[in-house]
């Protein structure tokens, strides 16, 4: 009850009408006169009737009254029937604050964030010194799961202290799903007890990406909020309803629910630094790498005069300028850097681990007439793993001790020529019988040169690094037994190799041969064919060559292609490619060797073993950059490395983690000597550094870079008269921050003044009609 006071005035009321009837009833003197005799005789006939009538009378008049003090008093319905129609129940104050980086906006020198913080700290000192027994929770859209404050009472000695928490706030760089907090939000209410009357206040910046509501997505209105489940990780619906369903849930669990708009209503203009991105799959110490930097204009006008910062480690930053940029559209810049040679890297060694380099990139704007209301998203942060070469690993099927005899010996000196100038392959070379206990996740790429068999444990690990990401390369020869390779390798189609062996074709004496023919334009790695009257085209002949045959299903639907044929009667593929999980596979239907061809001879074999091997490798900077929100995982190999593992946040601070088993559903690595290291709470943008602790007791670092979610830069508000629209028939009210205090004391759906006012209005027009017809038959 809003005001106790008043209806204790009405009850005071209540003896009015009462002493007024009481007075009419004042006995006179009584004379004696013969002619009223035979009045008093009807009199005593209808005394009952009128006594009866005047009693209905009185008690409609007292009716009214007490309705009228119960309007002016504004009682409220209790969450259950124990609270009792007029008690005076407990209430939580339950604040649900968007804590998003969007709230930084800053409009009249006044971010959203701070106009939100007034508005609650004025919210709670309204109920200071209210008579109803209350209590306070905030909960965070960031961590809803995690109430801030929690059933906090209302006194004078608690609302300091509450202010302070509040004024202490800082908006969280982890992106926010509105209706998977929402979700959890909703959970919290289910759990608290059901005789505290709760009024929730969702206060937001309202932005359309969180607020685009439509009125298509509710369920049922007897849906049971038991049966709930959260959205899925893909955004897609799995039976919440969506944002609205569970807002209207939240509504009916509460006494009264508000959302409070505290953003401005001026057009928003905002400029973000959207990405960092790597030309280059590697990045290679001593060869220029080219980065690209996106900006986003993000407002309704051109924006001038940008300046951006690249810097690396610790290096002088590189600048660059943006004349314009115009309205809702977005610029790229390019940057070139060349990193130094990697600290770990050492010429004896077969395999180095690559070198983290920090990349930060900002973006200023010293113009006055450009609109950027949110500087929180002028940042980006990039974690370079610098090596010292694509690493590659050629497994040599025919080795010689003769200089020159090996098989792998021409794609080797394709592949890392000798001299100073560096080829960016970090190459080693192994037998077939040394490869079967190869650590394959210490490599991008994997040759396979005119191997005659793989055992089944190597077979199936190397399966298992292909669809992992790995980067697999066949060049067969004449130890290639098709049979072998046929059941293991190609297994109906459902193994590594692009297509069936058949057989071998050409001409043992060497006297005709065929050439090379692209089948794919534009291709990276066979463009050196390209063209009419290539010279490369016809200068290499092949004499012989395996006829391969693909599956045309696997063709049709994108999973296989024919890259090159040759010019013979049947066009027979010479190089196919197919695409394994996430690596790819590389088939080249000839020997790597001079036995059946002179390719090896010619100059494209270097352009193309070159060029085939920087198409074919993965990303390898992908996983050290992620968005805020998401998870580190790092794979650790126990054979090399201490299972703990220091971990340093953006803000210098540190801790230990434990490597675990690798989770087979999500499996990083090949070996089960790898396990992993995970990191689930990445909730600051910035640099994240791993140390590894070598078994020598040298420490190695991993580096990881978790940049805000882009989306975040998009202010775009929620039309209002839509959302109105479409929560109209919720009992949700929608009001302005600073129209809040004064309109929120309690929930617009509890109080119980309709009826009330309908009660008050039956009584006196009761009383009227009853009154003039009594008076009439009197």
């Amino acid at each position: 009850m809003v005001s106790p006071w008043l209806f204790l005035g009405g009850i005071a009321l209540l003896t009015v009408p009462i002493l007024i009837h009481l007075l009419n009833k004042r006995k006179f003197k009584t004379v004696d006169w013969a002619a009223i005799e035979f009045l008093l005789e009807a009199d005593k006939m209808n005394r009952r009737r009128i006594r009866l009538e005047n009693l209905l009378l009185l008690l409609l008049r007292c009716m009214a009254i007490l309705l009228i003090a119960l309007l002016l008093a504004r009682p409220f319905r209790p969450t259950t029937f124990a609270g009792g129609a007029l008690q005076s129940v407990r209430f939580e104050r339950v604040v649900v604050l968007d804590d998003s980086l969007s709230m930084l906006a800053v409009e009249n020198n006044r971010s959203s964030f701070d106009v939100a913080k007034q508005t609650i700290q004025d919210l709670i000192a309204s109920f200071q010194t209210s008579d109803s027994d209350e209590s306070f929770s905030l909960v965070r859209l960031s961590q809803p799961d995690q109430p801030a404050i929690r059933g906090v009472k209302l006194n004078e000695e608690t609302v300091g202290e509450l202010a302070e928490q509040i004024a202490a706030l800082q908006p969280s760089d982890v992106p926010v799903r509105l209706e998977t907090a929402l979700l959890e939000i909703e959970k919290l209410l289910r759990i608290e007890p059901e005789y505290v009357n709760r009024v929730v206040y969702i206060v937001s910046d309202l932005r359309k990406r969180d607020w685009d509501v439509t009125s298509g997505n509710q369920p049922s209105a007897d849906a049971s909020a038991a049966e709930v489940t959260p959205p899925s990780e893909n955004g897609g619906d799995t039976g919440s309803g969506g944002v609205r369903a569970t807002l209207e849930r939240i509504a009916n669990k509460s006494v009264g629910s508000f959302v409070v708009d505290v953003a401005d209503n001026q057009q928003s203009g905002n400029i973000v630094l959207a990405s960092i991105v790597p030309k280059d799959k590697v990045l290679i110490a001593g060869v220029q790498s080219p980065f690209e930097v996106t900006v986003a204009n993000n407002s309704s006008t051109e924006v001038r005069d940008l300046q951006l910062s690249f810097a690396a480690g610790d290096s002088l930053p590189l600048t660059d300028r943006i004349d314009r940029i115009a309205a809702n559209s977005t610029h790229t810049v390019p940057f070139s850097f060349t990193f130094a040679k990697p600290e770990s890297a050492s010429e004896d060694s077969a395999v180095v681990q690559p070198d983290p380099v920090p990349i930060r990139v900002t973006l200023a704007t010293e113009n006055p007439a450009n609109r950027d209301q949110l500087q929180a998203d002028n940042t980006q942060y990039f974690a370079a793993r610098v090596e010292r070469g694509i690493r590659t690993l050629l497994v040599d099927g025919d080795p010689s001790a003769n200089y020159g005899q090996s098989e792998a010996f021409s794609l080797s000196r394709a592949l890392a020529p000798p001299g100073e100038l560096l080829s960016g392959v970090s190459l080693n070379t192994v037998t077939d019988a040394e490869f079967e206990s190869v650590k394959l996740d210490d490599y991008h790429v994997v040759y396979l040169c005119n191997l005659y068999r793989l055992s089944d444990q190597r077979r199936v690990s190397l399966e298992k690094w292909v669809e992992l990401g790995g980067s697999l390369v066949v060049f067969a020869g004449d130890q290639v037994d098709e049979h072998i390779y046929n059941e293991t390798l190609y297994r109906d189609g459902q193994g590594l190799l692009p297509g069936r062996l058949v057989s071998v074709r050409g001409d043992e004496t060497e006297a005709t041969w065929v050439n090379f023919l692209v089948s794919v334009t534009g291709h990276p790695a066979l463009n050196v064919f390209a063209g009419e009257n290539n010279p490369f085209a016809s200068w290499v002949k092949v004499f012989r060559w395996w006829h391969v045959e693909p599956d045309e299903e696997q063709i049709a639907n994108g999973d296989v292609l024919v890259s090159a044929r040759f010019n013979d009667q049947d066009d027979s593929p010479a190089v196919l490619e197919k695409q394994f999980g996430q690596g790819r596979v590389v088939f080249v239907a000839t020997p790597a060797d001079r036995d059946w061809s002179n390719w090896p001879l010619d100059p494209s074999f270097l352009i193309f073993s070159q060029e085939l091997t920087r198409y074919v490798v993965k990303n390898a900077n992908r996983n050290g950059t992620i968005s805020v929100g998401q998870s580190i995982r790092h794979p650790l190999d126990l054979t090399r490395y201490k299972i703990d593992v220091s971990l340093r946040y953006p803000n210098d601070t540190t801790t230990t983690l434990n490597a675990r088993p690798v989770d087979s559903e999500t499996p990083q690595s090949v070996d089960e000597t790898s396990w992993v290291v995970e990191y689930n709470k990445v909730d600051q943008s910035g640099f994240y550094e791993m140390t590894l602790v070598n078994a020598n007791g040298s420490n190695e670092r991993a580096l990881f870079a978790a940049n805000v979610d882009v989306s975040e830069g998009d202010l775009s508000r929620v039309d209002m008269t839509e959302l109105r629209s479409n929560l109209n028939d919720l009992p949700i009210e929608i009001v302005r921050a600073e129209d809040l205090v004064g309109t929120s004391a309690m929930g617009v759906e509890g109080e119980l003044w309709p009826l009330i006012l309908s009660l008050a209005v039956g009584c006196l027009c009761s009383e009227q009609i009853l009154g003039w017809f009594f008076g009439r038959n009197r």
